[in-house]
């Protein structure tokens, strides 16, 4: 079901690209001379809105083109605990996650994977802002965990921030699903993370309890298989 909405929507994003990018590539252009010409604060303050709705727009677009056709990515050798820990350190660096402490643990020495280092950076990257989300500011814990198992690596993400109402936990994965304000999500990143993990072979699951907190576990098989190549 979720590579038919992928293919379904892929399509969709395809035709909206084609028809929507070059008017939005010319009120761009058009916001860019204004903003260059004019030296009223006010109507520059508005014209800034505008361009950061379209490059909005021009975001959304692109992930939806980006990750519902093949992909040309090389699959390459990857360290997934140096992929992980990257990924922390580019969350840890936002101003939200000031007042949270991040706690890794790798339970034993993993091997290489098969995989595409940049998107699963991503997919670490959507979790972990999730969970510095869910904290809402206040002082948190979040935890990375990397094991093996039987021909397989999970790696578990657990925060102790808000949790998800259990009404919300089936359409987590759906696209366009979120709980965040107006502005403040798409309701993609999920989606996109969930079809990365599994183009490699692997799972993408959530456990939540309302009130205490996450938990996102990845399973990625050791010997991978890249889906999208057949």
């Amino acid at each position: 079901m979720h590579s038919q909405k992928m293919e379904s929507i892929g399509t969709l994003a395809a035709g909206i690209a084609h028809e929507v990018g070059n008017p939005l590539a010319s009120i761009s252009s058009i916001v860019q001379v204004l903003l260059r010409t004019l030296s009223d604060d006010f109507a520059k303050e508005k014209l800034g809105l505008v361009q950061s709705q379209v490059h909005r727009i021009t975001k959304i677009i692109r992930d939806l083109v980006d990750f519902s056709r093949p992909s040309n990515y090389q699959v390459q050798p990857t360290d997934l605990v140096r992929t992980l820990t990257d990924a922390v350190e580019i969350v840890k660096m936002g101003k939200k996650a000031k007042e949270v402490t991040f706690v890794t643990h790798v339970r034993r020495q993993i091997p290489l994977l098969p995989l595409v280092p940049d998107q699963i950076s991503q997919v670490f990257i959507n979790i972990l802002l999730n969970a510095v989300d869910a904290l809402q500011g206040r002082h948190g814990v979040i935890t990375a965990e990397v094991e093996g198992e039987s021909g397989y690596i999970r790696v578990t993400i657990t925060d102790n921030g808000a949790g998800i109402r259990p009404e919300h936990l089936p359409k987590i994965f759906e696209p366009f699903f979120t709980t965040k304000q107006v502005g403040e999500g798409t309701g993609l990143g999920l989606w996109v993370s969930y079809g990365i993990v599994r183009s490699f072979g692997g799972d993408l699951a959530v456990h939540s309890i309302w009130g205490k907190g996450t938990s996102f576990t990845m399973t990625l098989p050791l010997n991978g298989k890249d889906k999208r190549d057949g």
